[in-house]
């Protein structure tokens, strides 16, 4: 179901108030995250645009960290991601924009940053100079992305190269990892929680769970594709099964509830639910940032 569109401006505007005062920013960032990640959220993207147009400058600011995490996004489809390039293609003047850009360190929209430098709007120009100068900094770490590297070597530099912390959360965040992963206990619980990944698993199982979900599924995630009396297919892994009920959680967070009684099939899947390639179009230093992020989480 999509989300109400009067709700949803009242959570960005929520959000964005919270985002002024500045007050508990680890709690600030965990709701945004959760809010920018949530699944559906995509089918709300045009109502989000015009809040990140005529909303203020965070309320922007959370509007367009959304739309740019959905062009990312793993659980929104093509169609939708072209729809909101287009509109990031028109050179968006709001500050929010770019604000969002070095919220998540996103390249790749130079001609929107210089568009806005050029422009005659003097507190645009210097948000827009800032972010610019951010963004720059994690160019340094480029070099050929993941997909055209052969994985072993990848593996390999990630393993001996030092990443920086910062981009990598920036990085988990943008590649929508956030949407699946959880990383403090009182978000909701999706995927495997990775808030203590760096207590719990060695660097180089991080890096080949990333390069090959297929590798190491971890032990309750399994996925399982269960087909109902009615020709309905639903596919996640089991949250509960008892008294002839299975909760069934998809890769959205979804869950649900399935009787046994009207289970036609159940198939037990090898592999895992997170799709492949999420690290392809990261360069091979921005890798290593996210791998150096994830060690990093420890309780």
């Amino acid at each position: 179901k999509a989300p109400d569109g009067t709700g949803i401006a009242n959570e960005i505007g929520v959000l964005g108030n919270w985002m002024e005062t500045k007050i508990d920013p680890a709690n600030l960032e965990r709701e945004v995250s959760e809010f920018t990640n949530r699944g559906g959220l995509f089918l709300q993207f045009k109502n989000i645009r015009k809040i990140a147009a005529k909303g203020s400058v965070h309320e922007s600011r959370v509007a367009w960290r959304s739309l740019l995490t959905m062009t990312e996004s793993p659980l929104v489809k093509r169609g939708p991601k072209d729809q909101i390039l287009k509109l990031i293609a028109k050179n968006p003047r709001e500050e929010g924009f770019f604000l969002a850009l070095a919220d998540l360190r996103m390249t790749g929209f130079d001609k929107q940053i210089e568009n806005a430098i050029n422009s005659d709007n003097d507190t645009l120009i210097e948000v827009a100079k800032h972010t610019k100068e951010l963004l720059a900094k994690g160019k340094a770490s480029g070099g050929k992305t993941v997909d055209k590297v052969k994985p072993d070597e990848v593996a390999k530099l990630a393993m001996t190269q030092k990443g920086d912390v910062a981009n990598g959360k920036a990085l988990y965040l943008r590649q929508g990892c956030i949407a699946c992963h959880a990383i403090d206990q009182k978000a909701e619980q999706k995927g495997p929680y990775l808030g203590s990944a760096g207590s719990k698993f060695t660097r180089d199982y991080l890096i080949q769970s990333v390069l090959d979900p297929n590798a190491v599924v971890a032990q309750g995630f399994q996925t399982e594709l269960i087909t109902t009396n009615d020709k309905k297919v639903h596919m996640g892994f089991v949250t509960k099964e008892e008294d002839g009920m299975i909760d069934l959680r998809n890769i959205a967070g979804i869950v649900t509830e399935i009787k046994e009684v009207e289970i036609k099939k159940r198939d037990h899947q090898t592999s895992s639910m997170m799709p492949p390639g999420l690290a392809s179009t990261l360069t091979v230093g921005q890798f290593t940032d996210l791998i150096e992020y994830l060690v990093s989480l420890k309780e």
